[in-house]
C-alpha cells in the first residue's frame, strides 16, 4: 500500500479548476517539482503558500541549471507564451514546424536561437 497524498486547495483558476498544492509524507511535491527544475513557481498562485520557500527554490535551480534552467535563460515560462500578441496571429496562419519530433521544446528566448529545438536532454532533468 503507497503512502497518502494530501491536496492543500488553494483557489479555483478562471476555468474553475481546482489549484492545489500536493503533498506527499509531509513534503509538498509542487515544491520539490519546483526544486528539481521541473516546474516554474506561478506566482499567480503564490499567495496561499510557502511564497519566499517557492521562490528560493526557483533561484537555486536556475542558479545551477537544473531542469528548465539547463538552458541558457531557461525555457519561456508557459503563461508568457500563451499571452505573447504574436502567439495569436502565428497560430492560425503557420502550420506546426516541421522538426516537431515527440520530446523536443521549442524555446523562444533571447538567448537561444530563433526557433530552435531542444531535446528533453538538453534542457535537463
Amino acid at each position: 500500500m503507497g503512502s497518502a497524498v494530501n491536496l492543500k486547495i488553494q483557489t479555483k483558476d478562471r476555468y474553475r479548476r481546482t489549484v492545489a498544492e500536493i503533498f506527499r509524507n509531509g513534503r509538498s511535491v509542487n515544491l520539490a517539482m519546483v526544486q528539481s527544475g521541473q516546474a516554474f513557481a506561478y506566482r499567480k498562485y503564490l499567495a496561499a503558500c510557502d511564497s519566499g520557500a517557492y521562490l528560493a527554490a526557483e533561484a537555486q535551480a536556475q542558479q545551477v541549471g537544473r531542469g528548465v534552467w539547463a538552458v541558457t535563460g531557461g525555457i519561456e515560462r508557459p503563461w508568457v507564451w500563451r499571452h505573447r500578441p504574436s502567439r495569436a496571429a502565428s497560430s492560425r496562419s503557420a502550420p506546426p514546424p516541421a522538426s516537431s519530433a515527440p520530446g523536443t521544446v521549442t524555446v523562444a528566448s533571447t538567448a537561444a536561437p530563433a526557433g530552435h529545438q531542444y531535446t528533453c536532454n538538453e534542457i535537463g532533468n
